[in-house]
């Protein structure tokens, strides 16, 4: 039977107690996603807070301020995911790609900032289309997590728990079961670094250390990922494309 203290106590104790398991197998992956965000805020930092702001458009304000919420989105995901939650976390993640996507789109076009603080809405699938052509990997990334999380599917009805909790209530740490974990962290870091990278591009000229691009030509920016990047990318598409193919 499932009681009102069941839940406090999931809440409160059990949550907790699942974060620190996960916390003691995986905190190396949780310090290089901790690292690649850190970049983030100080970089959007260095924009907020610009000595000479009068350098600084309203849209690309506006866009600053959205590439934080993206990263603060990618946070929330790792917190959810770290206790337990196997699936909700990445419908955080592609919504920190339709932020990071918005705020590169609002730096491209004051109209996209206009609208958003006149509180219209936006066309979420229009500012991917463009972030893509920046982050070419947006573009699957975001099919994928559509057609597998966000979009109702028979993944929603398998049960994510255990042969001892077959139907948990709330999160849950097993890991036979939970056998997406590695693959999971690697597509929150790659996430990160998507968003370090347009951020990047959107103030190339007011951010010191460039780390994923290079200058080829006069405004020509050429990307250099590195090669470690390149094959965590070819293996969250390729593990992507088996989780969809098993549901």
């Amino acid at each position: 039977m499932t009681t009102k203290e069941t839940i406090i106590k999931q809440l409160k104790t059990t949550s907790n107690e699942i974060a620190q398991k996960f916390d003691n197998l995986y905190f190396d992956k949780i310090e290089e996603i901790a690292e690649e965000l850190s970049i983030c805020f100080n970089n959007l930092l260095a924009i907020i807070n610009h000595e000479k702001q009068e350098e600084i458009s309203d849209n690309d304000f506006q866009a600053t301020l959205l590439f934080w919420s993206s990263a603060n989105a990618i946070i929330g995901s790792l917190e959810l995911f770290r206790r337990g939650y196997p699936r909700e976390p990445l419908v955080i993640l592609r919504h920190s790609l339709e932020i990071m996507s918005t705020g590169y789109c609002a730096h491209e076009n004051p109209e996209i900032a206009k609208d958003l603080l006149e509180g219209k809405s936006v066309s979420s699938t229009k500012n991917i289309s463009g972030a893509k052509k920046i982050q070419p990997i947006i573009g699957p990334m975001y099919g994928m997590l559509s057609q597998a999380v966000v979009h109702i599917s028979t993944l929603h009805i398998v049960p994510s728990g255990s042969k001892e909790a077959p139907l948990p209530v709330g999160g849950l740490y097993d890991l036979e079961t939970q056998k997406y974990k590695p693959m999971i962290l690697s597509m929150l870091l790659t996430t990160t670094e998507i968003l370090n990278s347009l951020i990047e591009v959107a103030f190339i000229d007011k951010i010191k250390n460039i780390r994923f691009w290079e200058r080829v030509g006069d405004n020509i920016l050429k990307s250099k990922p590195s090669p470690e990047i390149k094959e965590r990318q070819r293996e969250i598409s390729d593990g992507l494309k088996k989780i969809l193919q098993s549901n």
